[in-house]
């Protein structure tokens, strides 16, 4: 329940750690010269209070197929230093949890020709942990699916959705934007 944001009152951590994130990607992607331009390196944030969705999505490096389990389902197996780049302890990823029914990662790694998408059912995990069914690995399990579709080779993002997002997500979307 830690690692989904049970130990944060104030929905601005989704935002932060989103953002964090994504900036990281984008430092990571700079310094192996992904991009031609300025305007290529992007974060954006949309915001739709009316679908019940907030989206995160960055022009970084993307995660590789085959780091997928370790970077976005293996909890507290982050491979950031902490030293350049902000984050450090792979928890991160799922603090949106707490504030939707479903997180939505979508991303694609420079050199290869498919986009990866894990979807974490926030909704169920909180059942699951409230009933104290099975052990940490079998929820996991439970609560996330794989599939993947073809993308062009040259793309790399990472994208987050959460999906059906509290009404808190929505409160202050002024301090968002100037955040």
């Amino acid at each position: 329940a830690i690692c989904m944001g049970k130990n944060y009152q104030d929905s601005m951590v989704v935002y932060r750690e989103y953002v964090q994130n994504a900036c990281d990607s984008i430092y990571e992607a700079m310094r192996l010269g992904y991009y031609e331009s300025d305007d290529d390196k992007c974060i954006a944030i949309d915001i739709k209070p009316a679908l019940k969705r907030v989206c995160f999505m960055d022009r970084g490096t993307g995660v590789p197929k085959d780091q997928i389990g370790q970077r976005l389902v293996d909890l507290g197996a982050s491979t950031k230093n902490g030293i350049d780049q902000i984050g450090s302890n792979g928890i991160g990823r799922l603090v949106g949890a707490n504030w939707c029914d479903k997180i939505i990662f979508e991303t694609s790694a420079k050199g290869e020709n498919e986009r990866s998408i894990l979807t974490f059912d926030s909704k169920l995990a909180h059942e699951l942990i409230k009933d104290k069914t099975g052990d940490c690995t079998d929820s996991l399990d439970k609560v996330t699916s794989y599939r993947s579709e073809s993308e062009e080779v040259d793309a790399h993002y990472f994208r987050v959705t959460l999906e059906n997002a509290k009404e808190s997500l929505f409160r202050d979307i002024p301090a968002v934007q100037e955040y």
